[in-house]
């Protein structure tokens, strides 16, 4: 079948992993049992299950080595088969692939109403549970034995629905690396400590123009440890989206978010510490992600982050830095709108992106329009391929059209979790690499500007920062771009330099 829905008018397929499928036990039967059960995939199974934490699903793989596509879905078919005899199973469903991450469709939807008045009915109709509510929207469960997607479909046809869609949980790290790894880094010396803010003349704008406090960054990631002595002065806001409380702090291994805080507005003061591009600015720290435990993905949902982006726009952050990617989504999408337009009151929030991680094309949200989006380089002003002279050969920068300006993604130098938290023992990382690092120093120098031309609205700063970057690489720049800098690599200084020059707001 396929698994369907719409975005904008848009039809969005849903692509299966054969690989994988997910299965929802029925009640809690012991581990004794549900191995059992798992061995109509394969002996082993179980053994490399995936628990989707609060979902009660869990992955499990599917013998499929050395087989062709149409093999592995036939093996696919047969086993889900066997899983739907079992008593012990509630329901089998598909393990979906998105960009450099999975993702399963739970028992749950989204609904944006332009008539709220049909609400009520639509509930009772389709036999839903609210779990959540913002705005005209509703989070709701459908029944359990019922086809999410046919639900979907369904709903979309009713009167009064603006879009459902499926709250996806996306499964997936964005980090450079993960705890106890090192960076990749084969062949070629590590570069020096703060190597990207010489490339970006980020001192020199620091000593032109400090961080304004009253300017906000928000990191929209996993959480950022407020204890750090880098990033506890700089910490103003803090909310988590999965629990709606004010308390953020990250689990002890997760330590994405505490990264990306330091390049983005760090207070270090001495070369062991990290000083962010926009040092001197506030933070926001917002957890939309977590993993379960040591070295596990990340999940995420649609829902969690469309209200992590709801409550940073409506609370006052200028800057949304996003170091991940999701599947499409219009309840993500029209935050982000709303963002851009209303946050600031009406100047309009700079919402930055990272491209992704896997060579290819441009994730979403970085692909989304108004969205900078942000491709990583090297420390050799070179575009980051699997082999180019950084010597990483793990990942590569995505790139395309909608690429709005580079900024270094190497091995960089910046906080993590403090003590023995986080990705390395100690209270730093030297090896924080990705487009999810490039994307906050980025959100950094827009923070710079602002702090410079407060006045600014949101379109005027990334007009700022595409137009004074530096025209680096071996591609060539066919309308002032190309699809791997975008606009070029980032130059902070003359970023600020343009902008206490600019007289007004266009």
């Amino acid at each position: 079948m396929a698994y369907v829905y719409h975005v904008r008018g848009d039809l969005v397929e849903l692509r299966s992993d054969p690989n994988l499928i997910a299965v929802r036990f029925a009640g809690k039967p012991p581990h004794s049992l549900r191995e059992r059960t798992s061995r109509a995939l394969s002996d082993g199974a179980f053994s490399s299950r995936f628990e989707v934490a609060g979902e009660r699903i869990t992955i499990l793989p599917v013998s499929n080595l050395g087989t062709d596509l149409a093999t592995a879905r036939a093996n696919q078919d047969a086993a889900i088969q066997k899983l739907d005899a079992d008593p012990l199973v509630a329901s089998v469903r598909p393990v979906f692939r998105i960009g450099e991450s999975k993702a399963v469709a739970p028992d749950r939807i989204i609904i944006g109403f332009d008539d709220p008045s049909r609400r009520t009915e639509l509930v009772n109709k389709y036999a839903l549970q609210i779990v959540r509510e913002r705005d005209e929207k509703i989070v709701a469960e459908t029944p359990e034995r019922g086809d999410v997607f046919d639900i979907i479909a369904a709903i979309h046809e009713e009167s009064g629905v603006r879009f459902v869609e499926p709250d996806l949980v996306v499964i997936g790290r964005n980090a450079g690396r993960r705890r106890g790894a090192n960076s990749g880094l084969a062949s070629v010396t590590k570069p020096e400590r703060h190597y990207a803010h010489k490339l970006i003349k980020a001192h020199g704008a620091l000593a032109l123009q400090t961080g304004s406090p009253n300017i906000s960054v928000a990191i929209l990631d996993d959480g950022v440890d407020g204890r750090h002595p880098d990033l506890k002065g700089a910490l103003s806001a803090s909310f988590d989206a999965w629990s709606g409380d004010s308390f953020q702090e990250p689990k002890p291994w997760d330590s994405h978010g505490t990264a990306c805080a330091g390049l983005a507005v760090g207070q270090g003061k001495t070369d062991e510490g990290v000083r962010g591009v926009a040092a001197g600015c506030s933070l926001y720290a917002i957890r939309i992600a977590y993993s379960e435990s040591v070295n596990d993905d990340w999940q995420m949902t649609f829902d969690r982050a469309a209200t992590g982006i709801s409550w940073a726009w409506k609370n006052g952050a200028d800057i949304l830095s996003l170091s991940w990617h999701s599947g499409v989504s219009t309840d993500i999408i029209e935050e982000i709108e709303k963002a851009l337009s209303a946050g600031r009151k009406g100047k309009g929030c700079v919402v930055v992106a990272a491209a992704g991680n896997h060579g290819g094309a441009v994730n979403f949200p970085a692909n989304f329009p108004g969205v900078v989006c942000v491709s990583a380089s090297n420390q050799f002003d070179q575009i980051k391929t699997r082999d180019s002279a950084d010597g990483e050969t793990n990942w590569a920068s995505c790139v395309g059209r909608e690429v709005c300006v580079s900024a270094p993604g190497i091995a960089n130098w910046t906080s993590d979790n403090i003590g023995t938290d986080g990705f390395v023992a100690g209270d730093y990382d030297s090896s924080f690499s990705g487009t999810s690092a490039s994307t906050p120093i980025v959100a950094g120098a827009c923070a710079l500007v602002l702090s410079a031309k407060p006045s600014l609205k949101g379109a005027d700063v990334v007009k700022i920062i595409m137009t004074t970057a530096d025209k680096v690489g071996s591609a060539p720049y066919t309308g002032e771009r190309n699809d791997e800098f975008g606009h070029g690599r980032l130059n902070v200084l003359k970023a600020v330099q343009a902008a206490k020059t600019t007289r007004r707001s266009s």
